[in-house]
């Protein structure tokens, strides 16, 4: 699998009673498997919201792993919001990691690893049920 993020994150911050949430100003399309025969197109529409990665708020997880992997995380939780059952889930989390792994960013201040990709996504394979 490959994923690819060709349009640019347009997003608008609000503040809700449940926490941060990040509104898409203008549409954001995902390409998994380019001109593969499994390809799909994903189309995030302007207005969805987002709070990027639900990482815990226990300071050594939250120090560790938020504001990393926001294009991923963005199209995980559009995933996520559209439902399904478990082959869809997985697909979901699957793109999750593969998009985390295909934009690492492996030095500043909000570097991504491919050991933060693998835990990150063993977070929501196991927690991320209850939110699907």
């Amino acid at each position: 699998m490959r994923v690819e993020f060709p349009t640019t994150l347009d997003v608008r911050f609000h503040h809700h009673p449940q926490g941060v949430r990040w509104e898409l100003l203008s549409p954001f399309v995902v390409v998994v498997n380019a001109r593969a025969e499994d390809q799909r197109i994903i189309r995030c529409p302007p207005g969805f919201k987002t709070d990027f990665a639900s990482v815990p708020r226990l300071p050594p997880v939250y120090l560790a792993y938020a504001n990393k992997a926001h294009l991923a995380a963005l199209v995980h939780d559009f995933l996520y919001q559209e439902g399904g059952g478990e082959p869809e889930r997985e697909y979901a989390d699957s793109v999750f990691l593969q998009g985390m792994l295909d934009t690492l960013v492996p030095e500043g201040d909000n570097s991504l690893t491919e050991e933060d990709a693998y835990a990150m996504h063993r977070g929501v394979r196991a927690f991320g049920a209850t939110h699907f």
